[in-house]
């Protein structure tokens, strides 16, 4: 289905598949453990659903481990490929497409690797038409190579894995079913960007939010302080009321230092967002911009707003890390990508 690079040579192919014979759906005996991110089924299955007339792509990223002989391929993120070319029948990876798809993994998830590639048969079911087959065992041909087949039409998914140099079906398990009798990790725990790339933002505005929360609860310690302990004070003796005074002169002085202390991290802070901006910039060139939240914007209308497809929300959430879509706060900043790119 999509082009790739020739292993041996480095030449980057294109290819075009198209439906063919069907292979059996009987399942084997596994080699390979297959764990998906609840949060990318959901987004690759979004993703499926805003065209059905035509076959839609991408890659699978995650990170293989070889276990005493057992390859276990935990999928934690996944890249929907664009400016392809493509029919109800068939799509093309172009050279364009590969190129988005290598600079998205670089600026997104350069910690991960491709452990395979999906794409949808709308209305036809899930299996591997020869052409695919030919695509998998010519640029998918590692071990841990997987092919996702989704049908948005039919609620039909699968995957495939080599097997005994075949290419068959096999079972996947939620990253959440392993988690359960492992560990007592969550989804946020998966694999995100690392510290000084597209998760910046969101960092330094959790940053920000604490420093503003702390500033705010100091002055409201100090109204609390003053407006509770000063009446009762009036009508103690006054060497009693004298040396409470200083003691509260003392805790007022240590608040004012602590609340200037925060307002200079605010501002290290504002600082810090401003540099992350022209470097992020500087990056990506002409790929992604800068948005600042209106009142009123939720993700839904800022992606019906830039990309004509409100389901873009759920690949705005991830280039910017944020867990909740209905929580955005006017003057926030969102990192956006230009449409066409």
């Amino acid at each position: 289905m999509p082009s790739s690079r020739h292993p041996a040579s480095g030449e980057e192919w294109d290819f075009e598949v198209e439906l063919g014979t069907i292979r059996s759906l009987e399942r084997s005996d596994q080699e390979i453990q297959v764990y998906l991110s609840e949060r990318v089924r959901q987004e690759i299955w979004a993703y499926a659903r805003t065209n059905m007339s035509k076959e839609l792509g991408g890659v699978l990223l995650g990170i293989p481990e070889d276990t005493n002989g057992l390859w276990q391929v935990r999928i934690t993120a996944a890249l929907k490929a664009k400016k392809t070319h493509a029919d109800r029948t068939s799509v093309t990876f172009t050279h364009e497409t590969w190129t988005q798809i290598h600079h998205e993994m670089e600026i997104l998830y350069p910690e991960l690797s491709i452990v395979g590639w999906f794409h949808t048969h709308p209305g036809f079911g899930v299996f591997l038409s020869k052409h695919d087959l030919f695509i998998h065992q010519n640029f998918f041909n590692l071990p841990w190579h997987l092919a996702y087949v989704v049908d948005p039409m039919t609620q039909q998914h699968g995957f495939f894995a080599w097997k005994n140099d075949e290419i068959l079906p096999v079972d996947m398990k939620t990253l959440e079913q392993e988690e359960m009798g492992a560990s007592h990790e969550t989804e946020k725990d998966f694999p995100r960007p690392p510290a000084g790339q597209s998760r910046a933002f969101p960092s330094s505005s959790r940053m920000f939010r604490r420093s503003f929360y702390l500033g705010a609860a100091l002055v409201v310690s100090l109204i609390l302080l003053m407006g509770t302990n000063v009446p009762r004070m009036l009508f103690e003796p006054s060497p009693s009321l004298e040396a409470r005074l200083e003691e509260k002169e003392a805790t007022i002085q240590n608040l004012s230092d602590q609340l200037i202390e925060a307002e200079e991290e605010i501002q290290r802070l504002d600082a810090e967002v401003g540099e992350l901006e022209k470097w992020v910039e500087e990056l990506s060139g002409d790929r992604f911009f800068v948005y600042r939240v209106r009142p009123g914007d939720s993700l839904w209308s800022i992606s019906r707003q830039f990309y004509d497809d409100p389901a873009e929300y759920a690949y705005l959430m991830r280039l910017n890390n944020l867990q909740d879509p209905d929580r955005l706060r006017t003057g926030q900043q969102l990192l956006l990508y230009r449409a066409g790119d």
